[in-house]
């Protein structure tokens, strides 16, 4: 009811949403009509009514998940989508079902951290980083400096290795989940790690796992006063999706079509390159890079967290959690600190501008390390344009019960403490 409550009494557009909507504005309209809700221009200030929103809320309210794969709303879903050319059926949407997976779970010191498992890779991946920097001491490590960006790079840089050939959906192949963050495994893959030079991209092969056989993101973290704890990350792919409104049930659809491999080998949006294990097949379920976390202290909720990002999302999880667990840092200082993220192609580092340092960059560029600074404003160096990484959204529950909220200052958010 709140959410339909918000769609029929309307939502204020804030500068930010306006300045999305001005830089879409052209493609909405060429794609949707310059009629369209979206398409229309608003200012800060304005109420943005979603009428037809608020009934598809409705229906599946009342009819569950047939009033969104059946009936008017799937009839409204492939008039639109023949419309622009597209080829689902009704068919297609009713033969759809959600699956209920396992969640990944795996020990870091003394903390229990779960987290989401395959068709996703993020909790996969999170889990052999976190193994993978176990070993090493990072108290005799500076936050952020030269030394530090070095080690994560060269963590992130072999499991997102792994992520583009050996991941995808466990429907289609069977596929090891805690061989990745076996810790014989994680030490084989760091064996040719050197603090005197960076290990190029071209030299970091997907690892020997043994098989049986074979922006835009929104996230939520959330506890209750019994401390129930929830962390969910949904997402469009692409900020606004695909860009196509279906209008008469007031929402666009996704473009997760680009979380495949749809020519392997090759990158995709985000210039990740992937393989045939995440190859578009019928029924399959792309790759994802989400990475909704809860770490538990105690056998008790300690950190909840997550993000949007892409592929960014999994190193700004890490990154967080490192923060609190290794710098002690408060969740606002954990969420809003700045971050940096190697994904194994394109090789180098993406830095936000607060993480920079001339000095940081003469050093690393010593040992062959190549930064591009943020913000990019035109895709470069197979980078797309992108102002920050990542946007965590964090809740912290120290040893006393007290609740922190952690709200990241990458995006419109605000904090609170609650006893």
């Amino acid at each position: 009811m709140p959410s339909i409550e918000l769609a029929e009494n309307g939502y204020i557009v804030t500068k930010y949403l306006e300045d999305e909507l001005n830089e879409k504005r052209d493609v909405f309209t060429e794609i949707n009509g310059k009629n369209s809700l979206y398409s229309k221009k608003y200012k800060p200030g304005d109420t943005i009514i979603n009428n037809a929103y608020a009934e598809t809320l409705r229906k599946i309210m009342t009819e569950g998940q047939d009033g969104f794969y059946k009936g008017k709303v799937a009839e409204d879903m492939i008039e639109t989508i023949e419309g622009k050319g597209g080829i689902m059926t009704m068919q297609d949407l009713s033969e759809y079902n959600s699956i209920w997976r396992n969640p990944v779970r795996f020990e870091y010191k003394d903390y229990d951290i779960i987290s989401m498992s395959f068709p996703s890779s993020g909790g996969v991946i999170l889990g052999q980083m976190m193994k993978a920097i176990e070993k090493f001491d990072l108290s005799k490590i500076k936050h952020n400096s030269p030394r530090y960006v070095q080690l994560l790079t060269e963590i992130e840089r072999r499991a997102f290795a792994d992520r583009s050939d050996l991941m995808g959906d466990p429907d289609f192949m069977n596929l090891p989940v805690y061989e990745f963050m076996n810790e014989s495994y994680v030490e084989d893959r760091m064996k040719n790690f050197s603090w005197e030079k960076a290990t190029p991209s071209s030299e970091v092969k997907p690892g020997k796992v043994i098989f049986d056989e074979s922006y835009e993101t929104t996230h939520f973290s959330i506890i209750d006063k019994d401390g129930n704890s929830v962390s969910v990350t949904t997402t469009l792919n692409n900020s606004f999706g695909s860009k196509v409104y279906v209008e008469n049930s007031g929402f666009f659809l996704n473009n997760e079509m680009d979380d495949f491999s749809s020519k392997p080998g090759y990158p995709n949006f985000f210039g990740v390159v992937g393989s045939e294990a995440n190859s578009i097949q019928p029924n399959k379920r792309m790759l994802s890079a989400m990475t909704p976390t809860i770490v538990l202290k105690n056998e008790k909720p300690y950190l909840i967290l997550g993000s949007p990002g892409g592929p960014s999302i999994i190193t700004s999880v890490y990154q967080t959690i490192l923060n609190v667990i290794e710098y002690k840092m408060d969740v606002n200082e954990a969420v809003s600190s700045p971050r940096f993220h190697h994904q194994w192609y394109p090789d180098l580092i993406v830095m936000e501008k607060e993480a920079y340092s001339y000095e940081l960059d003469s050093i690393l560029k010593s040992k062959n390390y190549l930064i591009v600074k943020l913000p990019i404003q035109e895709e470069t160096l197979g980078v797309y344009k992108r102002s920050d990484i990542g946007a965590v959204d964090a809740i912290l529950i120290n040893d006393n019960g007290k609740v922190f909220g952690g709200a990241d200052l990458r995006r419109e958010h605000h904090s609170s403490t609650i006893d």
